[in-house]
């Protein structure tokens, strides 16, 4: 199996489809966002965690059972906006389980789906990116379960529509 230091790195590749290739992190090696990808012939790329590469090939992120933000591009530096990765993470894996690893997420709203289970450590703070209010939206959602030992969600939760939604 074929071996990147990032998506960047992966993106310059011509690599045929049929073959597994995986990436030491998203931006650097170690950042969190190691992952593996199937390649495949030209198609539409959804935009959460594909990637097209040189010589016409798709990059298909491969999600085995937690999804990770960091997977989907998340920085977690406190820096920059971390809402798309999140966002594409949350719709790439709607239903299934995600975890945020330690580290300050910068994002504008958080939006969770319905039946999916979100993971967050003692090391990590959801931050608002600006002034908007409120920093988590449940909207028309069911069986959302949040374990958040210890995280901090700076902001506020609102918008609650739906049911069953348990911050443990």
């Amino acid at each position: 199996m074929k071996t990147f230091n990032s998506v960047a790195q992966m993106k310059l590749s011509n690599i045929v489809a049929g073959q597994q290739v995986e990436t030491t992190g998203y931006y650097t090696p170690g950042d969190g966002g190691q992952a593996k990808y199937r390649i495949e012939a030209s198609q539409a790329v959804d935009g959460s965690g594909d990637h097209d590469l040189a010589g016409s090939t798709v990059a298909i992120l491969q999600v085995g059972g937690v999804a990770d933000v960091k997977q989907y591009g998340a920085a977690a530096d406190g820096i920059v906006n971390d809402f798309k990765s999140v966002n594409d993470c949350f719709i790439a894996n709607a239903g299934g389980s995600i975890i945020f690893p330690d580290g300050i997420y910068l994002i504008d709203r958080l939006f969770p789906l319905s039946d999916t289970t979100i993971y967050m450590s003692g090391g990590v703070t959801i931050k608002q990116s600006g002034a908007l209010e409120p920093t988590v939206y449940f909207l028309n959602v069911t069986d959302v379960h949040i374990y958040a030992n210890g995280a901090f969600i700076d902001g506020s939760a609102s918008q609650v529509s739906g049911h069953t939604i348990q911050m443990i």
